[in-house]
């Protein structure tokens, strides 16, 4: 039924009251707990003119701290070798995975990476993964860590560069993914390091890092490190970072305000009064000053937009373009059928090409059933409208597919040897990571008479 007049300024009215009540409530929030929020100001410990004319002493001290590493043993065993840290670590590893969107399959730089063990928990997870570091001794430790491992990925071609500190040696646009776990802060030259970094990776990009924030270099153990091994410690500005990542190739900078040493506990008798509010302003208070202690940042490219390595929603509209009736080919026995096929991408994330390779690369699925109405799930043994066989055709992809584009797709299916009436069903499938028809998407069905 239609609506009256009355119900829709009713519904308006509604809703106008909503958007007040929690501007009101926001603002209230903020009176009464952003009181209490202390924000230090900037430690100005380094001068970045300074920091950059310093860069190439800088780095040989990073190269003197490992060779002078008094426990190699325990860089080699990180994660697991640091109990006090272990927690934090796999804490900061899960946030900045999660929110960077990494996928098996991504090409994935690690900044920084010292004794490599953030890269060799990525090539367990799936991630061809380039580690570089401007020490290589500290690259012969990661490539220590690896070998010890049964489970290490060598299939994914992990690879160890030592670099200048200056000139990333990649190619343009080779990178998926850079990570960058308590790293950047020891960089002199930011700004030439920002660059590189945009140029090494693909359009679609992500640097996700985890950094302190400020005044880590007045501590006493970011003083110990400068005074015994020459290195920097500086601090991170979110601000200043964003606006350095901006005009240096980057087009958005994000931060993730979370942190594992800001959170509590509640009982358990108590959470639904704690999600509606009591002890708020205890609780922030305390999760407040960690925010701006350690920082997980994410420098975008451009704004992102979800791939098939790591989909989010999946949908297809697949026309068979057939010269005979709606929905129906003919062919002979012993010829090859072919036909074109519209493809269009109704979802929210881009499709792959062939060519991107396993996880995530986005065909067309050509496959036979016994009925034309079989269920999206028709796997189960002794179901009689079950797929004939569910992988026996595909066509390829030429290039990536953006959420509403429509590309056009020759298929040419074996000749079928007997004369007889088949079900052609037509699907999309994100090989090594899910068929449409999965999660949701429609597939085409098309009756194929053969004479």
């Amino acid at each position: 039924m239609t609506p009256s007049l009355f119900d829709t300024v009713r519904r308006h009215a509604a809703e106008r009251r909503s958007r007040l009540s929690s501007a009101v409530k926001s603002r209230l929030l903020r009176w009464i707990v952003g009181r209490s929020v202390v924000v230090p100001s900037k430690a100005e410990t380094h001068d970045p003119e300074d920091l950059e004319q310093r860069t190439d002493a800088l780095n040989q001290a990073a190269e003197v701290y490992f060779v002078e590493a008094e426990d190699p043993e325990y860089l080699i065993r990180k994660p697991f070798s640091a109990p006090s840290e272990f927690a934090k670590y796999l804490f900061n590893l899960g946030v900045l995975v999660h929110t960077g969107r990494f996928a098996p399959g991504h090409r994935v730089l690690e900044l920084g990476a010292g004794a490599g063990w953030v890269s060799h928990f990525l090539n367990l997870f799936g991630c061809p993964t380039v580690a570089l570091d401007v020490s290589g001794t500290a690259l012969e430790l990661a490539e220590e860590t690896f070998q010890r491992h049964p489970h290490t990925r060598w299939d994914l071609e992990p690879r160890f560069l030592t670099y200048d500190g200056h000139a990333i040696p990649l190619p343009d646009a080779s990178i998926d993914r850079v990570v960058v776990h308590d790293a950047f802060h020891h960089i002199p030259n930011q700004r030439e390091i920002l660059r590189e970094l945009a140029r090494v990776l693909t359009p679609r990009g992500i640097v996700a890092m985890n950094e302190p924030g400020r005044h880590h270099s007045t501590s006493d153990a970011s003083r110990h490190e400068m005074d015994s091994y020459g290195v920097l410690e500086n601090d991170i500005v979110v601000e200043d970072l964003a606006e350095l990542a901006c005009r240096e190739g980057f087009t958005r900078t994000t931060v993730v305000p979370i942190n594992l040493y800001g959170a509590t506990e509640v009982p358990a008798e108590e959470l639904i009064e704690f999600v509606r509010g009591k002890k708020l302003a205890e609780w922030w208070c305390l999760m407040a000053p960690h925010l701006l202690n350690e920082h997980y940042i994410f420098l975008h490219k451009r704004p992102f937009v979800p791939d098939t390595r790591a989909p989010r929603t999946l949908r297809a509209e697949i026309a068979a373009e057939v010269p005979e009736r709606e929905n129906e080919l003919t062919a002979r026995a012993g010829e090859p059928v072919t036909f074109r096929c519209r493809v269009r991408n109704t979802g929210d994330t881009v499709w792959l090409p062939t060519s991107a390779g396993r996880p995530g690369c986005t065909q067309l699925a050509v496959y036979l059933a016994h009925h034309p109405h079989h269920p999206h799930h028709p796997d189960e043994p002794g179901n009689p409208d079950a797929p004939v066989e569910r992988d026996w055709h595909r066509v390829e992809i030429g290039q990536e597919v953006e959420p509403g584009e429509t590309v056009s797709l020759d298929v040419e299916l074996p000749p079928f040897e007997d004369a007889g009436e088949r079900w052609l069903v037509l699907d999309m499938v994100a090989e090594g990571v899910t068929w449409f028809a999965d999660v949701g998407s429609t597939p085409a069905r098309v009756r194929l008479l053969v004479s």
